[in-house]
């Protein structure tokens, strides 16, 4: 049946015209984001909701994990052969990867930046670093496929658990299919109290803001190294 663009139109605004939209359900979803602003705001006072995170002693500036165990990673010099005004220029997501392995001296260099001992290479609000950083390893020279926590003060990776752990980011991201060629995988989390000690609700607004910092410098190291990335950020925190 051919339809013209008049009753085209017209059949589309009878369509909206029947569609229910969101009215207090909607209202009630910005009011939760409105309240989670006005909760982590600054004012001329300082930080707000101090009782949640009584002053103390401050967190562990990274995990222990205790008795796990490391490895080394080679020191992080040198580096890829791209500067950043020319990684910058040719930035592009990656929808599928080459199925070739990662150098440690490679991912040492994604995951830190030279110095002594090896430094965090991404700012952060009162230099608490609130970020803690997991590698899941499944092709890299010299590494046994598992999950690994990057503990920076020891510039070693921590084994957290065998097996490659594809199968859990699998049924976490939505987009699995991006995964499967991967060399390696970065998660980022974050140990709020490590900013509430000192920001309470505030350290919330700043460790996000971090993570977007490391997001960033990740991309751009692994760009300066001609490594292709992709950013999953739709997952499931469950």
């Amino acid at each position: 049946m051919r339809v013209d663009r008049r009753r085209f139109l017209a059949l589309a605004a009878g369509g909206l015209s029947g569609l229910q939209l969101p009215g207090p359900a909607a209202a009630e979803r910005a009011s939760l984001v409105a309240q989670v602003h006005r909760d982590t705001r600054n004012t001329l006072a300082g930080t707000i909701g101090r009782t949640l995170w009584p002053p103390g002693a401050p967190p562990a500036r990274a995990k222990a994990y205790a008795g796990r165990e490391r490895q080394p990673l080679p020191p992080p010099g040198g580096r890829g052969g791209a500067g950043l005004d020319e990684v910058v220029r040719r930035f592009a997501s990656t929808d599928r990867f080459e199925p070739m392995p990662l150098s440690m001296q490679q991912l040492s260099r994604l995951l830190t930046r030279p110095g002594r001992p090896p430094l965090r290479a991404a700012p952060s609000a009162g230099a608490l670093y609130a970020g803690e950083i997991y590698v899941v390893a499944l092709r890299v020279e010299g590494l046994a496929p598992g999950i690994y926590n990057y503990h920076v003060p020891t510039h070693t990776l921590v084994a957290l658990g065998g097996g490659t752990g594809r199968e859990a980011l699998a049924t976490a991201v939505e987009e699995p299919e991006r995964i499967t060629t991967a060399a390696a995988c970065v998660l980022l989390s974050n140990v709020f109290e490590r900013y509430g000690n000192r920001y309470a609700n505030r350290g919330y607004r700043y460790a996000l803001i971090d993570s977007g910092h490391i997001g960033e410098n990740l991309r751009l190291a692994a760009a300066a190294e001609g490594l292709g990335t992709g950013s999953l950020l739709r997952f499931r925190d469950d």
